[in-house]
């Protein structure tokens, strides 16, 4: 079941937070420079596969933020911007979303609940919130699942 939220994503104490990342290992911009911020080890570890040359459209990173809460740096999009281009891959988007699942499914005893941002893949990534929303919800209808949206 999906849940809308009005509130900051990091305040979700849900078990898996997903944001959308580029390939470059950069998180220099939306909710991927607030995980940077708050979790330099979730940027370390993303930029370390960044490095060791992980980072291809379709991957996830999957890092500890803090008391069992994980991040998924979710390979998406191979560039971003405002200008009106779509970046986000529907197809690669659609494969992170898959590990997401088989992620919670092999890591957790108890189906675990899943956080999104808001318009997830749509402000820098150019997708269409219909599209993107229709996929989390047909990938994960068996799951609880907190869509938050923060009004700025």
């Amino acid at each position: 079941m999906v849940k809308v939220i009005d509130g900051n994503l990091f305040d979700s104490k849900a078990d898996i937070i997903c944001h959308q990342t580029n390939t470059f290992g950069i998180m220099g911009s939306g909710v991927a420079l607030e995980v940077k911020k708050r979790y330099p080890h979730v940027f370390a570890s993303y930029r370390k596969d960044y490095e060791d040359g992980k980072l291809k459209l379709g991957y996830v990173n999957f890092t500890t933020a803090k008391y069992g809460q994980v991040i998924a740096n979710m390979c998406g999009q191979a560039n971003f911007g405002y200008d009106g281009k779509q970046y986000t891959n529907y197809e690669k988007l659609q494969e992170c979303l898959d590990l997401v699942k088989n992620y919670a499914y092999t890591n957790y005893f108890i189906q675990p609940t899943i956080a999104f941002p808001w318009k997830l893949s749509c402000c820098r990534g150019g997708g269409s919130w219909d599209i993107v929303y229709k996929m989390i919800e047909d990938t994960f209808k068996d799951f609880d699942v907190e869509i938050w949206r923060l009004d700025k």
